[in-house]
């Protein structure tokens, strides 16, 4: 009965993702790569490498038993359908969300709720098919207008399970950067300020290495 019921619970509902905001909190979401990906059918995580650089993996989704580390929180951001990506409890980078660095590579920072950094803010735009009259319940994950490159979608880049970018075009938009959101059971709270003193705390002895 374990397996059924988690397969139950990942019963698409994909437009929900766009509800977020209006919830009086953020909800876990699994994301996962479509079918017309270069890499279908995975779920994104982070994996933890101490200084976010390479964070954004991906590996095949389980749908019986899908491995929690997976899950996301997204956070409301200042506009339609824009949020920030942060790692839920069970991922292996609580806390952490995901942006753009000034390379235009994708990073983990730690994120805080009381005073989010719009540089990270993402724009989930829904896809609506080759006809552009229905809507597909998948989605693009494009950078947000303040972000150090705005504009760009998120896509596996068919290598090692990494992720790139490239900009979006919203007449001819490619559908092998899209995503689906289904919702994952519940996460414990995250303790964003714990996150933050243990990061501070782990760049402050790699500076004391360095010099």
């Amino acid at each position: 009965m374990g397996p059924r019921r988690a397969w139950l619970w990942l019963v698409p509902s994909l437009c929900a993702c766009l509800d977020v905001s209006t919830m009086k909190k953020t909800s876990p979401y699994f994301i996962i790569t479509c079918n017309e990906s270069r890499t279908p059918d995975e779920m994104i995580f982070l994996q933890d490498v101490g200084d976010g650089d390479g964070a954004l993996q991906s590996w095949k989704m389980d749908y019986r038993t899908p491995d929690p580390a997976g899950k996301f929180l997204l956070y409301p951001g200042d506009g339609h359908n824009v949020f920030y990506i942060v790692g839920a409890y069970e991922s292996r980078m609580a806390g952490f969300m995901l942006y753009l660095d000034n390379s235009g590579q994708i990073q983990a920072w730690p994120f805080d709720p009381e005073n989010p950094d719009r540089t990270a803010e993402w724009r989930i735009i829904p896809y609506f098919g080759k006809d552009k009259k229905d809507e597909q319940k998948t989605f693009f994950i494009v950078s947000g207008d303040y972000a150090a490159y705005p504009g760009e979608m998120l896509y596996p880049s068919g290598f090692m399970s990494a992720f790139d970018t490239w900009t979006y075009d919203k007449d001819k938009p490619d559908v092998q950067a899209t995503y689906a959101f289904y919702p994952a059971p519940p996460s414990p709270p995250v303790d964003f300020e714990a996150v933050r003193r243990a990061h501070e705390r782990m760049v402050f002895v790699f500076n004391i290495i360095i010099i």
